[in-house]
């Protein structure tokens, strides 16, 4: 994995001077500024365009920037040097209070999942991955498992107890 490049004190500047939070942007982001070589107008939704992950993205002096990084830079005076996880799971939700920094590894934990699967015979597997360690135990029904599996979470991950990001069946792991 490939670490995000971190933006020079001009381009930050420039980040501040050209965008802004708005709530009623679908990104998330309004546009400062005129454009008028592409139709830009202050006040225009900013970053509109998807990435191939899902995530809003955009262009600002010829460098590619994602929505949620810009945001959260807006709100909290920084650039992230980690990860930013969206809280609820939604990557459309560019909300500041849906954005946090964290770890490679408490972003991978939080992802969306039920935690646990049928293993044939009758029992139901879960299993929690913490710093390339595996926890597994199998149980006889699927909210032993689900439970069991929350548990674990909470334990191994406690910054982020409660706040798993889980599906419920299997109509929602398309989602």
């Amino acid at each position: 994995m490939t670490k995000a490049r971190i933006p020079a004190g001009e381009e930050l500047a420039l980040i501040r001077g050209c965008l802004a939070i708005e709530e009623r942007s679908p990104s998330g982001l309004v546009w400062l500024v005129s454009i008028p070589s592409i139709g830009i107008e202050p006040g225009d939704a900013a970053f509109t365009t998807k990435d191939r992950g899902g995530y809003y993205c955009g262009v600002l002096a010829r460098i590619r920037l994602l929505a949620h990084r810009v945001v959260f830079f807006l709100h909290n005076s920084y650039w992230p040097g980690g990860p930013i996880d969206h809280i609820d799971g939604c990557r459309n939700n560019n909300a500041p209070d849906n954005l946090r920094e964290v770890t490679h590894a408490v972003n991978n934990a939080n992802v969306r999942a039920k935690g646990y699967s049928a293993t044939g015979r009758g029992t139901f597997k879960a299993e929690v991955w913490k710093g390339g360690k595996r926890y597994r135990k199998n149980f006889p029904d699927e909210l032993s498992a689900r439970k069991w599996y929350l548990k674990m979470k909470d334990k191994l991950y406690p910054e982020l107890a409660g706040q798993w990001q889980w599906i419920a069946n299997e109509e929602d792991a398309a989602a």
